[in-house]
């Protein structure tokens, strides 16, 4: 529920309710019976049967009641088959870079209708995010891995279980985002400044595409990215919920210059795998980037792992990706 208070006018309030409603079932108003915003909503109410009144010391409480039933679909990236811990209702595996994988898992991929699944081999789960963003719709939307799921703070559950029930749900996803933007996994701290793993990189061919592509594009998030790489904390995996329509500005906003420069990228000659997915890690701090750029309001959820199909770790610290 979202409480607002009535100094403004009833166009205000019917505005910022109707924004509001992308997120909360009920909004609140509280009313005093001599305004005249009381006596406007008596008259709008009257043929709203969404809207409804609470008797109150010296007013009353208009209750305005969402009609529109909220859907939320989380996606659970991953690329080979793996321990598959019991999730609640509203999540679905998807397979990342089906189009060119070797092994069929069963499940759907990421290479239907609108899609780069063929650059999954330099963006990682960025394909799968694409996918979803390009083939389908729902009020809030959300990713996790397939050994990393978001848990709520306080649950105490650092690891997966076949019967864990810690996993968040639908409806606390839709709660927690009635008062800010985007749930994200907690930070990572390093012990120096970020900055310096990409100094050691800066020659590399595929952080000079990058930062091309970035800056031919969005310049004027230059100063975020440096501000960001200055700093010792990370928003890693590219794991978060939000609403459609943050989701879809920085869809927007990401793939118009990530695909250019991983297509560029494809045929260059590599030394390792860490610089094969030099797009995907760049990609990945780009998502910091974006939230702190943008200002977005954030809750930070902790995070549960699991570990791969029948290779259970003996030291349970390396069930954890620091």
């Amino acid at each position: 529920m979202i409480v607002l208070t009535a100094e403004r006018s009833v166009e205000e309030l019917l505005k910022v309710a109707k924004w509001a409603m992308d997120s909360a079932q009920y909004i609140a108003i509280f009313l005093h019976c001599d305004s005249q915003n009381y006596r406007e909503f008596k008259r709008i109410s009257a043929t709203r049967k969404a809207m409804h009144w609470i008797p109150a010391v010296r007013g009353e409480w208009l209750l305005i009641e969402s009609r529109h039933s909220k859907t939320c679909s989380a996606y659970v990236v991953t690329h080979k088959e793996y321990f598959t811990p019991k999730l609640p209702a509203g999540y679905e595996w998807i397979h990342a870079g089906k189009k060119n994988s070797k092994i069929d898992l069963g499940i759907r991929g990421d290479d239907s209708g609108d899609n780069i699944s063929e650059l999954n081999s330099r963006l990682d789960e960025l394909s799968v995010i694409y996918w979803a963003w390009k083939n389908t719709r729902s009020d809030f939307i959300g990713f996790t891995h397939y050994r990393r799921f978001l848990i709520l703070p306080g649950n105490g559950e650092t690891m997966l279980g076949d019967d864990n029930n810690h996993v968040i749900t639908m409806n606390e996803v839709i709660d927690l985002l009635s008062d800010c933007d985007i749930l994200v996994r907690e930070v990572v701290t390093f012990s120096s400044a970020y900055s310096r793993d990409f100094e050691m990189r800066s020659d590399d061919v595929g952080y000079q595409i990058f930062i091309k592509h970035l800056r031919s594009r969005f310049p004027e998030y230059l100063p975020t990215l440096d501000l960001m790489q200055a700093g010792q904390r990370l928003i890693g995996n590219s794991m978060f919920f939000t609403r459609w329509k943050v989701f879809d500005e920085y869809c927007k906003w990401i793939f118009s210059f990530i695909i250019p420069a991983a297509i560029e990228f494809f045929d260059q000659p590599y030394k390792n795998d860490s610089e094969r997915r030099e797009i995907s890690y760049m990609g990945e701090m780009m998502f910091q980037v974006f939230l702190m750029h943008n200002h977005l309001k954030i809750k930070y959820l902790h995070t549960a792992c699991g570990y791969e199909k029948d290779s259970t770790p003996e030291n349970p610290a390396d069930w954890f990706i620091q």
